[in-house]
């Protein structure tokens, strides 16, 4: 087989040959072997430099520049073909798609190791795209359910550094919500309490999402107050005027009520 068909069988299916993309597929080909097991992967270098971890095992005075051959013999071979897959197309293969069919608590387990993988071998793009899968899970039917998002974000909180943001982000976000649709199901929201005892970055996350549902929820009824006080003085002025023929001096009502 010549060189520029030497690709892994999922990244040939994923990636047809531009013309614009042609370079890549006149470069270095690597041996990527992964797990017990060995499983390997072929792929090109200039994709494989696409994570600038990837790129100083290629380019330093290392073994794998030298012998073309790199060894991952921690790594699950199903994320490391996924991480193949989008260094050669820049996306995330079908598969990982959710749909009714799909077991949500199965797809959010792959998305979470794919996530910490992703921020292993520094690709942000990659973290972005699984972000935005997480983000569609519960775009038809809500993203709660039987759906055990707090066990996806474990994987993910055990793995990831303290500056990452991005996908803690999202978690707040799906706290507000939470707490939104369950404020008033004291057994719904036990369950997101009991993990807050427990500690750690992940409770501080659920304890900052509660709080922004809570002073959303503060200012929602200070601004209602405001607009009955308003309402109920301007009804009293009129009242005044109407039958007494004097009229109450109207008191703004101050900003910090």
């Amino acid at each position: 087989m010549e060189e520029d068909q030497v690709v892994s069988a999922s990244a040939e299916a994923q990636a047809p040959l531009h013309v614009e993309d042609g370079w890549r597929f006149t470069s270095r080909l690597f041996i990527v072997s992964v797990g017990p097991d060995e499983i390997e992967y072929t792929i090109h270098e200039d994709c494989l430099k696409k994570s600038p971890v990837f790129a100083r095992m290629c380019e330093g005075d290392f073994k794998e520049a030298h012998q073309q051959r790199i060894n991952l013999p921690e790594d699950d071979p199903i994320q490391v073909g996924s991480i193949i897959e989008y260094l050669y197309t820049n996306a995330i293969w079908p598969g990982w798609e959710c749909d009714h069919n799909t077991d949500m608590n199965e797809t959010g387990t792959r998305l979470a190791h794919l996530y910490v993988a992703a921020d292993k071998y520094d690709l942000d793009g990659l973290k972005d795209l699984v972000v935005e899968k997480f983000s569609a899970l519960g775009d038809d039917d809500g993203i709660f359910g039987d759906w055990d998002w707090l066990a996806q974000a474990d994987i993910i909180y055990s793995s990831i550094p303290e500056e990452d943001d991005l996908f803690p982000t999202l978690l707040r976000q799906w706290v507000f919500e939470y707490y939104k649709e369950y404020n008033e199901d004291v057994e719904k929201l036990k369950w997101l309490d009991e993990r807050v005892h427990a500690g750690g970055r992940l409770a501080v996350d659920i304890s900052s999402g509660c709080n922004d549902y809570l002073w959303t929820t503060i200012q929602r009824q200070r601004a209602a107050y405001r607009k009955l006080r308003k309402h109920v003085t301007r009804e009293r002025d009129e009242h005044a005027t109407k039958h007494h023929g004097c009229r109450f001096r109207f008191r703004p009502v101050p900003d910090d009520i």
